[in-house]
């Protein structure tokens, strides 16, 4: 691990990219950041496999070899001299539940240690959406570092039916912000000038504070 660890957060599909745009207009020091998916968006890099329709890279389960190396090599580019990597995403969909995996994968075969975070789907988006966002949840849990998950299902719990979805919404971004906000000051503190790998991932791996109880302070 260098004195200054490379950091990085990758938004992936539009739920993930909606947090990271959140965390780009706080205030982070020495962290860079990526999307995935989207075109324009701002941040210091973009991987965009929208070119021949994102379902041509992977379909029907299975990866289109040639578009995949090719995604390969993008990716590599990125995450290159990297030391931790923030993975933001939305389980349930295409593109978090199929990319997440994807580039925590090819973190983990670069040596780049990666935390993933990322929403559960509602239960009434469907069964479908549900088995889809714990088969990507099942896929991260074996190339990340950690995994914090929040169930958009909590909204429901702690706001009510009537609760507005852009407030709670809201409340996931600060609450995933928060959390990146701290590993990111421990791992930049200087009196940890050299951190070794296992101690890097005790700060990755402790969980802290829960969804839940940030929400009833904030």
């Amino acid at each position: 691990m260098k004195n200054v660890p490379n950091i990085k957060i990758m938004g992936i599909g539009c739920c993930g990219n909606n947090i990271l745009k959140y965390v780009m207009n706080q205030s982070i020091e020495n962290v860079g950041y990526m999307a995935m998916l989207l075109l324009n968006f701002g941040a210091e890099s973009t991987i965009e496999i929208h070119r021949d329709g994102v379902h041509g890279l992977y379909k029907d389960g299975n990866w289109n070899a040639v578009k995949r190396k090719a995604l390969v090599v993008e990716l590599d580019k990125a995450l290159t001299d990297l030391d931790v990597l923030f993975i933001v995403a939305g389980m349930g969909g295409f593109e978090g539940t199929t990319m997440a995996p994807f580039v925590a994968q090819r973190a983990k075969e670069l040596g780049i240690m990666t935390v993933a975070l990322v929403t559960r789907p509602f239960s009434f988006e469907g069964k479908i959406r549900g088995q889809k966002a714990d088969h990507g949840l099942e896929q991260l849990q074996r190339y990340a570092d950690a995994i914090l998950v929040v169930p958009d299902d909590a909204l429901v719990t702690l706001m009510g039916k009537n609760m507005e979805l852009k407030e709670g919404f809201q409340k996931i971004n600060q609450f995933f912000y928060q959390k990146i906000h701290e590993k990111c000051q421990l791992l930049n503190a200087a009196e940890n000038p050299s951190l070794s790998r296992d101690e890097v991932r005790v700060i990755l791996q402790d969980q802290g504070e829960s969804f839940e109880d940030f929400f009833l302070k904030n």
